[in-house]
């Protein structure tokens, strides 16, 4: 198939997960996906790791979900682990993530079926996708140890309200990423000195964002 500049520019929005998002997502009420100026700053930021310290009702599942539906489907045979330490805590992403499936056919049919034809989505004990591509989303709840992370190995890793996770849970988690990965990390302020998390907000090596409620 030759391949010409007409074609090149209709692709290019897979390029930037803002406009996929833009293209591909849509609102509860049916509406178009639009992105909020600090959340394109975020969803665009080139970097590998990166911290959020944000307020409540800022978008946080919006960011986090656009993220990790975009990688999925733009790459092959990657894998993304979206953490948090409570599973409470994951359940809004997971149905954010399923909504965004049965809005749009493009997505749903990237979804692996299984032998008797429905899609290939596991919700016990863990939320989990895989898709034709060899992608796959991993939701694991770290619980005080971490021991649920133990044989992932992963190319993006999303970690929720990393505020509230012990020593030991943020220790595991951090081994399941694999070399050359992209980390993503947010919390919203606890008032906790938990030592990883306060550690990585002051590390030059992390860009932080920063989004209050207001």
């Amino acid at each position: 198939m030759v391949v010409n500049p007409d074609m090149v520019e209709k692709c290019r929005f897979l390029l930037d997960p803002v406009s996929w998002g833009e293209k591909m997502l849509v609102n509860r009420d049916g509406s178009p996906r639009t992105y909020r100026d600090y959340q394109v700053r975020d969803l665009r930021c080139p970097a590998a790791r990166i911290v959020h310290l944000d307020g409540r009702s800022v978008g946080k599942t919006i960011d986090l979900s656009t993220l990790l539906l975009h990688f999925t489907f733009v790459n092959k045979g990657k894998s993304v682990l979206v953490a948090a330490p409570y599973q409470g805590q994951l359940n809004l992403i997971a149905e954010e993530v399923e909504f965004q499936f049965n809005s749009n056919p493009l997505l749903r049919d990237n979804v692996t079926l299984k032998a008797n034809g429905q899609p290939s989505i596991k919700r016990h004990p863990y939320f989990e996708v895989l898709f034709r591509n060899g992608c796959a989303i991993y939701f694991r709840p770290a619980g005080d140890h971490g021991d649920v992370f133990r044989s992932l190995h992963v190319d993006l890793l999303l970690i929720d309200e990393a505020a509230w996770l012990s020593t030991r849970a943020w220790n595991a988690v951090q081994q399941c990423l694999n070399a050359g990965g992209v980390m993503r990390v947010s919390s919203t302020p606890n008032g906790l000195r938990n030592p990883p998390y306060s550690r990585i907000t002051q590390s030059r090596a992390y860009p932080v964002f920063r989004r209050p409620s207001s």
